[in-house]
């Protein structure tokens, strides 16, 4: 799977499971840092593409050295579940261990 493939879905739009309507930045953003429409567009076209261990698409870039924004997204629906917004390379590390992501 490549950038590409899903990132050319996000920029004619995506739609949102409940959890990923709440994690857009907005009045019922929740903790963890969330992110705009804009940069989960951004984060989804710029981002590196890699599968977690259940199957979920992950795009994850880096925003500055050592801070990521990560979107996940549904791989059977292709919605988006959750997005993270300036995470550390430490939170992001620990996260992927949890969920399988091929890093380190």
């Amino acid at each position: 799977m490549v950038a590409q493939e899903f990132g050319a879905a996000a920029k004619g739009g995506f739609e949102l499971t409940a959890h990923g309507a709440e994690r857009i930045a907005g009045a019922a953003a929740t903790r963890g840092g969330v992110l705009s429409m804009e940069g989960v567009n951004s984060t989804m076209s710029l981002g590196k593409t890699f599968t977690q261990a259940d199957g979920a698409h992950v795009f994850l870039h880096e925003i500055t050295p050592g801070r990521f924004n990560a979107v996940i997204q549904n791989q059977t629906t292709g919605k988006v579940i959750t997005t993270m917004s300036n995470w550390s390379l430490k939170s992001i590390n620990r996260i992927g261990k949890n969920y399988g992501w091929p890093i380190q």
